[in-house]
This record gives structure tokens, sequence and C-alpha cells, in this order.
């Protein structure tokens, strides 16, 4: 699966914009595809420090040259090249592989259904009940007071919108 993936990324695309943003000026041995196949590798194998990066890349050391990877990563590198490589090479990556991928995501296409969903909430919340039964008081059989608000809300390709909320909040009176 791991290869499958370094597979959908094109190497001298990520080299590119290693060089392009200067992204590689602070570090020596340790390149930037090499740096973006070692997070990857600790994303998908679910590791949580650098030092566990390293041993589990150590333990599938045969198969790194089929990923581009043409030395063992040392962790004192992986740390020195986390500290001076700027987050921004990340970001131009996903950013990157986003463009390149966004047509066949899931999650990037509304379908003709989604541009005509609104989501409607009309919430009722109850004044003071709580406050009442922590201090002991009777309930009453005349009623409560209540407020209602409501929102709309519509979904596009970035995400969920609010187009109109109720001005304030409509109090009204119920029986029990």
């Amino acid at each position: 699966m791991y290869v499958q993936l370094l597979n959908l990324v094109d190497r001298k695309k990520i080299r590119k914009i290693s060089q392009r943003g200067n992204y590689d000026r602070y570090v020596k041995k340790l390149d930037g595809y090499t740096n973006f196949v070692a997070f990857l590798f600790a994303v998908l194998m679910r590791f949580d420090t650098l030092r566990e990066t390293v041993i589990g890349m150590m333990a599938e050391a045969n198969k790194l040259r089929h990923l581009g990877v043409d030395y063992l990563v040392k962790h004192s590198t992986l740390s020195d090249a986390n500290n001076r490589r700027s987050s921004q090479f990340f970001r131009d990556i996903y950013k990157h592989l986003y463009n390149q991928y966004r047509h066949i995501l899931s999650d990037s296409r509304l379908s003709e259904v989604q541009k005509r969903l609104y989501i409607v909430d009309s919430t009722t919340i109850t004044l003071f009940s709580t406050i009442h039964k922590g201090a002991g008081a009777i309930p009453s059989t005349a009623g409560r007071r209540a407020a209602s608000r409501h929102t709309v809300s519509y979904v596009t390709t970035s995400g969920l919108h609010t187009s109109w909320t109720s001005p304030r909040p409509q109090l009204t009176t119920y029986a029990r």
C-alpha cells in the first residue's frame, strides 16, 4: 500500500517544489523527497516519534531503495531536517497533490442534490430549568419559558455556510 501511495506522487515534482521554495538550503543530507517519504511512512505506520520512525525505516531498509531513498535516515538527521525545513514545504506538496487529485476525491465534488441542500436548525432551549431543579424549587404546573433560534445553512465545496439566523430568540411559554 505504501508503494502504491508513493506511485501517485511525482518524485520530480516534489524535488522541484523543494528547489523552487529553497526548502533544502539548511539541510545537507536529507532532501525534501526523502523527508516526505519518512513522514508518510510515520503516518501510515502510526508512529508518534522520530525515533520510532527511524527504527521502523531501519527495519524496512531493504525496501527503501524502491521508494527512492538511497540511504538510511538517522535520528539526528531527521530531527535537524524537521527543525530547519519550513512547514511551507509540506503545505506546497499538499496543495499540489490536492490540485492534482481533487477531481477523484470523494468529498471534493458536490452532487446536484448537495447543491440544493439546506440545513435548517430550529433549536428550542428551555430557560432556567436546571437552575430551578438545582435550587430545589417545586415545579410549577403553569408552564415554562423557552427560546427558539432558527438557522439556515447551505453546503459548498469549501464547507458549510450559514446564510440566515433569526435576529433574536423568540420567547414562548409552553405547558408541560
